[in-house]
């Protein structure tokens, strides 16, 4: 059974396998060459896999193989959350449009998944894709705390209500789903309004009641609860590095966070089995082109977010709700440190990628690979600085990424291994 998986990463151009730690960039066949071209007049930069220094093995590089710029002659607004199925799709959330989209393993276009509203099979605001059992897509909407599934076909089967106090933050996103069973992390002061600067962090395990393919809400069993004192997390700021939470084919939960050097691996109970120390490099020091980049990095968000919210309202109304981010922006209380990463996914062979933390203006950025069992770094990517690769194929021999330009709107991008 493929590992279950929360969070996302992202690369930029083609390169093929070679030895040591450095990538060349090739040309692939003619029937590749105009692909190419039209890649390397949009970016610039090689995405190169190298080992762990310790770890005496060629170098992974990665080839691509297709990329989709744009849908309806435009390109995605806001690409917040990608997953590669295990029938070799790969779905794709754009928070700018709201909207949920799908392509074959080939490139090609699929109809979209759902749509906006609050009917069977509508959301408000999908911010995560979670398989399961291999037959079936649960699209999470966090305005209406609910999951709505849909088959290999995109056509809607059932919806579940899931009332966790996840408010209108990153985190979010911190959720994994199996069988009847979600696993979330909520924290105690959600949403966007300026907060306290600890927040309490606690893991709750709902369990179904009803039937699976109708409506039915999720009680709350509280047998996952880790607080503050058991040395779970301190979340200084709600965007400052990410929270995630996966289960294990054993029955286990692995948590982390962006401040923390460290894994905490619970068994089914909520009882820690053991803390894995990870190898990570020192923290950054804090520069004000960092506090600048947070800010503007919440503005882009807020505006793409705005333009959808807005399209068709009324003046007064978009002006209204212009002056409410600006307010909020305004009184939002900065972060006074650098997280040590600042996202996280497992990948199909059950490792675990965390995108190191990079400076403002960095021309690439690192992703870790490790064990979680051992907390062994295993090998790094450096990919270009603001993209994100999140997904991976079932069988581990593809990556689907998303690369962002400067004004936050993405493309999609397949690379082979």
């Amino acid at each position: 059974m493929r590992p279950s998986r929360t969070l996302p990463l992202a690369l930029s151009l083609a390169v093929r396998r070679k030895s040591g730690p450095t990538a060349k960039l090739t040309t692939p066949g003619a029937a590749c060459a105009s692909v190419l071209r039209r890649v390397a007049a949009l970016v610039s930069v090689v995405a190169v896999f190298v080992p762990h220094p310790s770890r005496a093995q060629p170098a992974d590089t990665l080839e691509l193989q297709w990329e989709r710029e744009s849908f309806n002659a435009l390109p995605l607004i806001w690409a917040s959350y990608l997953l590669a199925t295990s029938w070799g799709e790969v779905w794709v959330i754009d928070t700018g449009e709201r909207a949920v989209f799908r392509w074959s393993a080939m490139g090609e276009e699929l109809p979209r998944v759902g749509g906006l509203g609050a009917g069977p099979g509508e959301y408000y605001r999908p911010s995560l894709l979670i398989e399961m059992d291999g037959d079936s897509v649960g699209v999470w909407d966090r305005s209406q705390q609910r999951i709505s599934f849909f088959g290999r076909d995109g056509e809607f089967l059932s919806v579940r209500i899931i009332p966790l106090a996840m408010g209108a933050h990153g985190f979010g996103r911190a959720m994994s789903l199996r069988g009847d069973t979600v696993l979330a992390i909520t924290m105690t002061n959600p949403g966007l309004q300026p907060a306290p600067r600890d927040h309490q962090a606690v893991l709750w395990r709902f369990v179904g009641t009803g039937r699976a393919d109708s409506l039915f809400a999720m009680r709350d069993e509280s047998v996952l609860t880790v607080r503050h004192d058991a040395g779970l997390t301190r979340f200084r700021a709600p965007y400052n590095g990410r929270a995630y939470a996966f289960f294990q084919d054993d029955g286990s939960v692995v948590l982390g966070h962006g401040e923390d050097s460290a894994l905490l691996v619970l068994d089914e109970r909520g009882r820690e089995i053991r803390r894995v120390e990870l190898d990570l490099p020192p923290p950054l020091a804090l520069t004000r082109a960092y506090r600048d980049h947070f800010s503007d990095s919440l503005r882009l968000g807020l505006e793409a977010e705005r333009a959808s919210r807005g399209a068709g309202a009324p003046a007064a109304a978009l002006a209204a709700l212009q002056e409410s981010d600006r307010r909020w922006l305004r009184n939002l209380e900065f972060p006074d440190y650098h997280p040590r990463y600042t996202d996280a996914f497992q990948d199909a062979t059950g490792s675990l990628w965390l995108r190191m933390a990079a400076p403002p203006g960095a021309e690439h950025v690192e992703w870790r690979a490790y064990d979680h069992m051992t907390g062994d770094h295993l090998r790094s990517a450096f990919l270009p600085n603001g993209a994100f690769l999140d997904t991976t194929t079932a069988d581990g021999s593809a990556f689907f990424v998303a690369v962002a330009d400067e004004i936050g709107r993405s493309r999609l991008v397949k690379y082979g291994r």
